[in-house]
């Protein structure tokens, strides 16, 4: 067993080491997640609108060919 003279310097320390303080995370992450979430709703509106576009003109077709038929 090698036993070392207990000195300061091989000794731990039971003092807590000082944490470094939280910074904010700036508004770049912010304006990224908001810009890609509205993309996201924008490009959902618009396939729900071409979506409903195209049953509208389906039956504006169909009610067509029955008057005039």
């Amino acid at each position: 067993m090698n036993s070392a003279p207990l000195t300061a310097t091989n000794l731990k320390s039971t003092e807590p080491r000082p944490a470094p303080k939280p910074q904010p995370i700036g508004s770049f992450p912010f304006i990224l997640v908001l810009t890609t979430a509205m993309v996201c709703v924008l490009f959902i509106i618009w396939r729900r609108s071409d979506t409903l576009r195209t049953i509208v003109s389906h039956q504006l077709k169909t009610w067509m060919r029955q008057e005039g038929a």
